[in-house]
């Protein structure tokens, strides 16, 4: 069993094949290390659930939705007081916002991604921004792509990855 808490993070492989092979192939073009295993991310609001920008913001069931992908799960070296208030703070902020798909078009191009007038972030750029609001990631949230946070997570020391691999349900 994971040890999964509240404000750990996580990347997977999940999303539809299409839009993860597009997102896969456009990060990895970018991507110092020239590889891209990662299409979304997301922060666990407790041990069973997720906070995650899909088609709107919101919470679900990490094993339900999960299962059978490949994830890596990191957990951040901050005040655990610290992490709960803030990811409290930001599921009242943006639960139920759209997701904004168009920032997906400026990702193709990831200088034009870090533009951020509308402060409406997708996936990766949420996770991003709990991470700066942390402490953990002193960069900017826009324009942060989920292999950028993965690639982040087993470098750095603010992280513990504690999972890495394929989700199984039992």
């Amino acid at each position: 069993m994971i040890d999964i808490r509240k404000g750990d993070v996580f990347c997977s492989d999940h999303p539809g094949a299409k839009l993860g092979a597009l997102i896969k192939g456009v990060q990895a073009f970018w991507s110092k290390d020239g590889e891209a295993k990662y299409v979304h991310s997301g922060i666990f609001a407790s041990c069973e659930e997720t906070f995650e920008a899909l088609w709107t913001v919101r919470k679900q069931n990490f094993l339900d939705t999960y299962s059978g992908s490949n994830v890596l799960i990191a957990r951040p070296l901050a005040p655990v007081s610290l992490k709960v208030a803030v990811v409290d703070e930001m599921i009242e902020e943006y639960i139920g916002e759209k997701y904004p798909w168009w920032r997906l078009l400026l990702h193709l191009f990831p200088p034009a991604a870090r533009i951020s007038l509308l402060k409406r972030p997708v996936c990766s750029e949420l996770t991003a921004d709990y991470l700066r609001r942390i402490g953990v990631r002193p960069y900017h949230w826009a324009g942060t792509t989920p292999d950028y946070l993965a690639d982040e997570w087993v470098q750095w020391k603010r992280f513990d990855v504690i999972f890495s691999g394929k989700v199984i349900k039992k």
